[in-house]
């Protein structure tokens, strides 16, 4: 089964959230949740970074890890909504951060238009991560142009990445090498 990894602190943040907490709050659920987001500032680029749950007594075997997020364009005039339709498009960058190093990234993805949706295209391998307790999750929002009354920026309700089972040992063979040389 795999292992889930999820926001649980806030690095970084210049953005804005529509709840009340801090912005891993918004996107720390245990499934996908539109009653409170992390949004951009229209017509600003604004990011948010997060630190998420720690796997280093449960290190994953080696394989595909997935990030999935929820997001959606977002509109901060007056009352901030989202999602929202019209105006620019809005894209986000979207990166797996380990300490100082991108350990993987997507950018300028288009926000979708109208409802949150699932975006699940970044990958990266399991084996690439040394260090499962400081594994973070950068999204970025890169506000739109245009008119002023059509500006938007990205938003995000959920985040978290999927990992492969922890790794396991062989415990029960070394055991019985040690039996088998008591024995003796």
């Amino acid at each position: 089964m795999a292992q889930i990894m999820r926001p649980i602190s806030t690095i970084s943040d210049n953005g804005n959230i529509s709840g009340t907490g801090s912005a891993h709050n918004q996107v720390d659920g245990t499934s996908p949740d539109t009653g409170d987001w992390w949004y951009g500032t229209n017509n600003t680029t604004n990011t948010m970074e997060v630190l998420l749950t720690d796997l280093s007594a449960s290190v994953p075997a080696s394989g595909t890890c997935t990030v999935t997020i929820q997001e959606a364009q977002s509109d901060d005039d007056d009352a901030p909504t989202a999602p929202t339709t019209g105006g620019a498009a809005p894209s986000f960058d979207l990166l797996v951060i380990e300490n100082v190093t991108t350990r993987a990234s997507v950018s300028t993805v288009t926000s979708n238009d109208g409802s949150f949706a699932a975006h699940n295209t970044l990958t990266f391998e399991a084996s690439t991560v040394t260090d499962w307790a400081d594994l973070r999750l950068r999204f970025v929002s890169n506000g739109s142009g245009g008119a002023p009354g059509g500006r938007r920026g990205a938003a995000t309700s959920y985040m978290e990445i999927s990992t492969p089972d922890a790794s396991t040992t062989s415990i029960p063979v070394l055991f019985n090498h040690y039996a088998k040389r008591r024995r003796n």
